[in-house]
């Protein structure tokens, strides 16, 4: 066996690694189910009901960890995701759910587990 034979065989198999770790990523859903974990939140996350007109400001950050607070009392916060963009929502990871928060106004949208 040749070194290039080799060090073929070996970039071969760090290629279809490669390609199937890309294919488990792009499907999402199915493989943490599989796991047996919970989907990140910015998957599907849940939408503003509010529109955003160019006068209103998102609510404070505090304001939103009060509202999710109050949504799942007692709770520790796990996590945090800031809206990109003015349709986008808070969303709170709690303990097992997220708990999703309106950014304009400060409503709860929904919690999923």
């Amino acid at each position: 066996m040749t070194f290039q034979t080799i060090l073929g065989n070996f970039a071969l198999i760090l290629f279809v690694a490669m390609v199937v770790t890309g294919v488990f990523m792009g499907l999402g859903s199915p493989i943490y189910r599989l796991a047996g974990e919970d989907p990140a939140p910015w998957l599907g996350a849940a939408r503003s009901t509010s529109i955003a007109s160019g006068e209103r400001a998102p609510v404070s950050l505090g304001l939103v960890l009060q509202v999710a607070d109050s949504a799942r009392p007692g709770e520790p916060t796990r996590s945090v995701s800031i809206p990109a963009a003015p349709a986008g929502a808070y969303a709170v990871g709690k303990s097992r759910e997220t708990v999703y928060v309106d950014q304009f106004t400060c409503a709860v949208i929904e919690v999923r587990p």
